[in-house]
């Protein structure tokens, strides 16, 4: 971690003790709302991580918590699956290496670590092209491919389809193109972002996430290479 940076890390998110919970929950929704403009609390004690299938990483600056990852463990077809459901950093905080610490956190995860090579996946939902290439060039396959590629991809999809109902089971998940609709009307980005690096991947999010509140879900195979820096 880099230097005045402190990590704090919950293997299980039902280890973050009773009294602490409400301080965390307020700390994490003040670093999403610095990114997006929020019309309701993203995570609450109804909606929290807080549980066994959950790993939790917060960074803290001083007595500030500047960035934080949640994600959340599945076993879809006998293979262990980790779901991104929440990343953030302060503006002030990115740039400076955090989110690859964060991501280090999530691949360390004994599911994974446990798994042979060639059954481990990621899965997220996003609207951002930044978050989706960094994500899927962890991996060796993504659904939906973007690139248009030849790869074979229906496993991920099956995968897709079946997490998705577990997560999401009132959501609609679009055929092929993994589009979710109307599922951010609680958030709404202060800036859309965008991929200085690729401009193609832009356009098809622009083309085809035309609301604000829409997103692509996505699977992917972590490369057999991908590995993690202990935190």
């Amino acid at each position: 971690m880099s230097i005045g940076y402190r990590a704090e890390q919950f293997q299980r998110g039902s280890d973050v003790s009773l009294p602490y919970r409400a301080t965390l929950l307020n700390e994490i929704n003040s670093v999403i709302s610095e990114n997006w403009i929020v019309h309701a609390p993203h995570w609450s004690e109804a909606h929290s991580p807080f549980h066994d299938d959950f790993g939790i990483m917060l960074v803290w600056h001083g007595p500030a918590l500047c960035a934080y990852t949640i994600y959340q463990r599945f076993l879809i077809d006998a293979h262990p699956v980790i779901y991104r459901s929440s990343t953030a950093i302060r503006p002030e905080h990115q740039r400076r290496g955090l989110y690859g610490r964060l991501t280090d956190f999530v691949l360390s995860d004994a599911t994974l670590a446990s798994a042979p090579p060639d059954g481990r996946f990621m899965a997220w939902r996003t609207r951002s092209p930044v978050v989706w290439r960094s994500l899927s060039r962890l991996c060796n396959r993504v659904a939906p491919s973007l690139a248009d590629s030849e790869e074979h991809v229906h496993d991920l999809v099956s995968i897709a389809d079946q997490l998705s109902a577990k997560l999401y089971p009132k959501q609609i998940l679009e055929q092929p193109s993994l589009i979710m609709r109307d599922v951010y009307g609680h958030i709404t980005y202060r800036t859309e972002p965008r991929c200085d690096s690729d401009i193609a991947l832009n356009e098809w999010f622009g083309s085809n996430l035309g609301a604000s509140c829409d997103s692509v879900f996505s699977v992917g195979a972590l490369d057999a290479r991908c590995s993690y820096r202990p935190t």
